[in-house]
Formats: structure tokens, sequence, C-alpha cells
């Protein structure tokens, strides 16, 4: 098949809506598309991808503390966008932050930028507002990236040694505390809410209750 030819099925694929598909075709179409992403990817773009991760994941993050998922989706009812400046007053944020931060969103496909700082939200962004628990998800996982990047530090104080103590590993090395993770937990009720409701996503998304 020529690439020109792959290249347009793939994209009229992507174009359409993938409601008509079973849940085993639609699985095996993303692992397709999966293997298919990383035998192109180059050494720099797999790595790019891999290192500046946690970057989205806090720019997902920072949209989400800034209430920016609710402001858009109540700001562009009706609407063919929402612009910085209907933005950024219902969030009480700086201006020049909410267009920061949407940049990266619109990079990660969750807004798309319709014309200049105008935004119209994207199917996933909508799993992101108030209540929803993909939002405690990312509170939840979020929460963890200052342990993650104290990881080198931690291993190197302890010579490369697996933790054996619940008390006194990785988490108690980044958050500067004795206690165990689930009675700091106890102590930080969004963290304990957001925990909650994080490890409801995985029964959801098997359809149990």
């Amino acid at each position: 098949m020529a690439v020109a030819e792959l290249i347009r099925d793939i994209i009229s694929v992507a174009d359409a809506s993938p409601s008509h598909l079973i849940e085993v075709e639609r699985a095996e179409l993303l692992a397709a598309c999966q293997r298919l992403k990383a035998s192109l990817e180059t050494p720099f773009e797999a790595t790019a991808r891999i290192i500046f991760g946690g970057h989205e994941a806090m720019a997902l993050r920072l949209a989400v503390d800034m209430n920016l998922f609710d402001a858009a989706t109540e700001a562009v009812a009706n609407q063919s966008g929402v612009s910085i400046e209907q933005l950024a007053p219902r969030t009480s944020a700086d201006p020049l932050l909410v267009t920061r931060v949407m940049r990266i969103l619109a990079a990660m496909g969750i807004f798309k930028e319709v014309h200049q700082d105008t935004y119209l939200p994207t199917t996933l962004a909508g799993m992101y507002v108030t209540g929803s628990p993909f939002t405690a998800g990312v509170i939840h996982i979020t929460s963890h990236l200052d342990i993650l990047s104290s990881l080198p530090g931690y291993f190197e104080k302890n010579g490369f040694k697996t933790p054996s103590d619940a008390f006194d590993g990785p988490f108690q090395y980044a958050k500067g505390t004795k206690l165990h993770y689930f009675d700091w937990l106890l102590s930080n009720p969004k963290e304990q809410n957001a925990f909650n409701a994080a490890m409801g996503i995985s029964r959801m998304n098997r359809g149990e209750e």
C-alpha cells in the first residue's frame, strides 16, 4: 500500500466517530496505532515524549485547580469558542498564566485553538470538570510527582537499595514526614477524597459499580 493512501485511510478513520466500533475492535485498532507510532518515532521524539510527560500532567493539574475546565464548559455554551479574555475572569487567575496553560492543553489535544487565544473544548475536556472521577485521578496522581522527582536523591542517599520500611521510604523522604502514607492521607482531606474517587476509576472502566 502506498504511504500516501495509508495516511489518507488513517486520517479518515481518525475523523470518523468510533461509536460504531465494538470494544475489541477499538482496543485492537488502538494497539495497532501505538505499534505504528513506536516504529515511526525517532529516538529524539520518543525521549522528548517521555521526559516532558510530567509537564503535561502538571499543566492538566493546574487547569483543574484553576477551574479552567468548568469555566470553559460554561463559557462556550452556544458559542464557537471561548477566549482568554472570557476565561481569565471566570478563574480569577492571571490571564498570562491562563494563556500559557491553555496552549499546553491545546497541544495535548484537550482543547482546539480555533482562533488566536480562542479555544473550543474537546470531548476530553469535559472529563475534567469538578466532580468527575477523572479530575480526582489527576489530583491524586499529580500529588505524587514530587515523590517521583525525589527518587534519584533518595536512592543515591540510600545506596540504591530497595525500600523496606513503610515509614521511611521515598514518600516520607519527599514529603518530609514520618507518617505512613495512609495516616498522611487522613490528615489531608483533599488528597484523601481524590484517592477514594480515583480508586473507583478502574472499576468504572470495567463497568462495575
